[in-house]
């Protein structure tokens, strides 16, 4: 889905999505009734600490938060460049590589598409594994 978008704002908001859906598959692996979980209506910043409380090793607040003030930046904010600038940075740090060809725009799309599916992957993972232990019990 990412990988053919070319747009950088929109993989940032696909990108979140794609995350805020792990983030609702692993808060659902914590719940003794999952389904009731949508009546609550969680802002995202709310499941990134929900998820912080209920899971010792979640180790994703951080870069969740930083990626949610990028993207509500985008959303309130007709200033572009420092979006992408605080993108390229969130995306850089998220896969712990910084390419000096960062500001050409396909370097940019690659780097920020990697991210968000190393971001994407992991958790999913996660949200996999605790289900297994669930059952397992």
């Amino acid at each position: 889905m990412l990988v053919s978008v070319d747009d950088p704002e929109l993989i940032l908001l696909k990108g979140h999505l794609l995350i805020e859906e792990q983030l609702n598959s692993l808060i659902e692996c914590y719940l003794e009734k999952p389904e009731n979980i949508e009546k609550v209506r969680l802002t995202f910043a709310q499941k990134v600490r929900l998820l912080a409380c209920m899971d010792a090793h979640f180790a994703g607040e951080k870069v969740f938060l930083d990626l949610n003030k990028i993207r509500n930046k985008l959303a309130h904010n007709a200033d572009f460049q420092t979006v992408h600038d605080d993108l390229r940075e969130w995306a850089c740090s998220v896969i712990q590589h910084w390419p000096k060809t960062i500001r050409r725009k396909e370097m940019y799309r690659k780097t920020l598409v990697r991210a968000f599916l190393t971001v994407i992957g992991y958790y999913k993972g996660k949200a996999t594994q605790k289900r297994r232990s669930r059952q397992e019990n």
